[in-house]
C-alpha cells in the first residue's frame, strides 16, 4: 500500500513539473544598427518615429503568445494569426482580412531581433527591434 502511494504521489509530482508553461517575458527596444524606414511608391525614407518600445509574452512550451502588439481589440482573436517554425515566430493580420491593411511582426528565435511591418495601399513601414529577456522586477 505504501509503495501504491509513493508511485502516484511521485508521477503527479512528475506531470506537474512536465506540465509547467515556459513564459518568457521580453522587452524590444529600436535597434541602432538599423534604422526604420517607410516606403511610399518607390520612394525609401527613414522613418521619423518609430514605437521605441515594445512588450512580449510568450509560452514557448505551448507555442503561444500572451501578449504582443495587435491590430483591432483583444477579444477579435479571429483577425490574426500565429506561426511557429523553429527559427522565426510570425503574427499578425490574417492575409485578406483587412483590404488595405496589414500588419505583421517576426522574432527570430535565435537572435531576439524583431522586425515588425505594416502595408497600406502603397505604403511600407519597416521598423527594427532588438529585444531582451527580462524578468519581472514588481
Amino acid at each position: 500500500m505504501t509503495r501504491l502511494i509513493i508511485i502516484i504521489v511521485s508521477g503527479m509530482l512528475l506531470l506537474a513539473s512536465v506540465a509547467k508553461a515556459e513564459i518568457v517575458n521580453l522587452y524590444c527596444e529600436i535597434s541602432k544598427d538599423k534604422d526604420s524606414t517607410i516606403t511610399i511608391g518607390n520612394k525609401t525614407n527613414i522613418l521619423a518615429n518609430p514605437i521605441s518600445g515594445i512588450v512580449i509574452i510568450i509560452d514557448t512550451k505551448n507555442e503561444k503568445i500572451v501578449e504582443a502588439p495587435r491590430i483591432g481589440p483583444n477579444w477579435a482573436k479571429n483577425l490574426h494569426i500565429e506561426n511557429w517554425s523553429p527559427s522565426i515566430i510570425s503574427w499578425g493580420t490574417k492575409p485578406g482580412f483587412f483590404i488595405n491593411f496589414e500588419e505583421n511582426y517576426y522574432l527570430n528565435r535565435y537572435t531576439l531581433k524583431l522586425t515588425n511591418e505594416k502595408k497600406e495601399e502603397f505604403t511600407l513601414q519597416k521598423s527594427y527591434y532588438d529585444c531582451n529577456k527580462t524578468k519581472k522586477k514588481i
